[in-house]
């Protein structure tokens, strides 16, 4: 690994021990990490539980979604976040819940992994010195916001 990367992963770790919060967005992150805890947890799709857990089913009926004709809830939001967690979510079905304690904080853990991804693949593609624009970026956008204090929103 180049030194670069190892600088840059040492930044971004030392960054998310200090600020890392495994915070969700409703209902953005319920939708997306539905996926994840309704497949893993309850070995359906039905995502019901997943959206009483965070308080979006009020009165019997569901928040910002619909119940299909089918009788499932809907959910639009995309998979591929979800999957690409899979490998480290996983290994968090002895503890928890599936949204919260390690699970929460593997999956924004995993949000800081894939920033540190997206930054080493942007690099190269870059015109200007070495990292100084990644540390721009990351300090003068929302990335270091979407990236630490709201990782399981998704928007990263």
């Amino acid at each position: 690994m180049p030194r670069e990367a190892v600088v840059l992963a040492a930044a971004l770790v030392i960054i998310a021990i200090i600020f890392l919060s495994p915070a969700y967005i409703r209902p953005d992150s319920v939708g997306v990490y539905s996926y994840l805890r309704s497949a893993v947890f309850d070995r359906d799709l039905l995502f019901f539980d997943e959206w009483d857990a965070f308080g979006l089913i009020r009165d019997g009926y569901p928040l910002f979604k619909e119940v299909t004709p089918l009788g499932t809830l809907a959910n639009h939001w995309w998979i591929g976040t979800s999957i690409t967690t899979l490998p480290f979510y996983i290994f968090t079905t002895f503890s928890g819940d599936g949204f919260f304690g390690v699970s929460g904080w593997t999956l924004a853990w995993s949000s800081v992994l894939f920033t540190f991804v997206t930054l080493c693949v942007a690099q190269p593609l870059l015109s200007v010195p070495r990292w100084l624009p990644i540390f721009a970026v990351l300090f003068g956008t929302p990335l270091f916001w979407y990236a630490y204090r709201f990782p399981l929103g998704t928007h990263l």
